[in-house]
C-alpha cells in the first residue's frame, strides 16, 4: 500500500505490533527503485508479508524523519521500531534470505506440512506432496533439498540425486546441496572392502555417515587422515568437509571435529 504522512504511524508503526511491516522508501525517478519494486511485492507476497511504499519525492518529511539518505532504501518494522534494513536494488535471492529471518515462506510453510506427513509415517501423501512441490518450484533449492533429504530417507537416490543436481551453483544453498551429493557418495565407500587399518577406518566412517551417525562418521574419518592422509587422494578428509557443510559451522560436532582435523594436518 502506498503511505502518507497521516497514516503511517496507524498503517506501519502501530500494524507492526501484530505483523512484520517492510516499508519501501522510492521515488518514480530512481531507477534501482523501479527494479526492486517489483522483487518485493513478489517476495512479500511469497511470506504473506505487508508491503508498505513511501513516495519520498511526494513525502520528503517521511524521508527525513527516518534519515533516508538513498534510495532505494527498504526499512523493517516490527513492536514499533526497525529491526534490519538495506539500501540500493538487491537480487531476488538475497530479499528472500533477509526476509527469511523474520517470517516464513508459501513455500517453506509447505515444506513443514510435507515433511509432518512424513513424520507421521503418511508416506504417499508425504510423497504427493514433495512431488507437488517440485512441480511447482522446479529451481527453488529450498524445495529440491528438502524434496531430496525426502528420497534419501525413502531411499531413493535416483531421485535425491536428480533434484540435488538442479541446484545452480550461484544459489546460495548450493554448498548444502553439494554436501548432500557428497554424502551420496559414502555408500560407495561403504560397500568397499579394505586390507589396511586407514581403508577399514575410512569404510567405517562412510558407513556411519550413510547411517547420518556423524560423530561416528567424523571420528573414523579423522583417524583415516592422521594415519594417511593421501589414501584414495585425500579422501577422509574431504569427507569430513562434506559432513561439516551438511550440519553448518555453528554445529558443535563441526567446531569440534574442525579443531581436531586442523590439530592432525598441523
Amino acid at each position: 500500500m502506498d503511505i502518507r504522512p497521516e497514516t503511517f504511524d496507524e498503517e506501519v508503526i502501530n500494524a507492526s505490533y501484530n505483523e512484520l511491516v517492510v516499508v519501501d522508501f522510492w521515488a518514480p525517478w530512481c531507477g534501482p527503485c523501479r527494479m526492486l519494486g517489483p522483487i518485493l511485492e513478489k517476495v512479500c507476497d511469497e511470506f504473506g508479508v505487508k508491503l508498505a511504499k513511501v513516495n519520498t519525492e511526494t513525502y520528503p518529511e517521511l524521508a527525513s524523519r527516518f534519515q533516508v539518505r538513498g534510495i532505494p532504501d527498504v526499512r523493517f518494522f516490527k513492536d514499533g521500531k526497525v529491526i534490519d534494513s538495506f539500501t540500493g536494488a538487491l537480487p531476488e535471492s538475497q530479499v528472500r534470505t533477509i526476509l527469511s529471518k523474520y517470517a516464513k515462506s508459501n513455500i517453506t510453510r509447505a515444506i513443514e506440512e510435507a515433511k509432518a506427513l512424513a513424520l507421521r509415517e503418511e508416506i504417499d501423501k508425504a510423497k504427493k506432496a514433495f512431488e507437488k512441490l517440485v512441480a511447482s518450484y522446479p529451481q527453488n533449492a529450498e524445495v529440491l533439498i528438502a524434496a531430496a533429504d525426502f528420497a534419501l530417507e525413502m531411499q531413493d537416490e535416483a531421485w535425491a540425486k536428480e533434484l540435488l543436481g538442479r541446484v545452480s551453483r550461484v544459489d546460495p544453498l548450493y554448498s548444502q546441496a553439494q554436501a548432500r551429493l557428497d554424502i551420496l557418495a559414502f555408500k560407495e565407500g561403504c560397500q568397499e572392502e579394505g586390507s589396511s587399518e586407514v581403508a577399514r577406518l575410512y569404510q567405517q566412517g562412510c558407513c556411519h555417515a550413510l547411517k547420518r551417525e556423524w560423530r561416528e562418521a567424523l571420528e573414523a574419518f579423522v583417524q583415516a587422515v592422521a594415519k594417511d592422509r593421501s589414501y584414495k587422494d585425500d579422501a577422509a578428509r574431504k569427507a569430513m568437509l562434506s559432513i561439516f557443510a551438511r550440519l553448518g559451522d555453528r554445529d558443535p560436532l563441526t567446531v569440534e571435529y574442525r579443531r581436531r582435523l586442523s590439530s592432525v594436518l598441523f
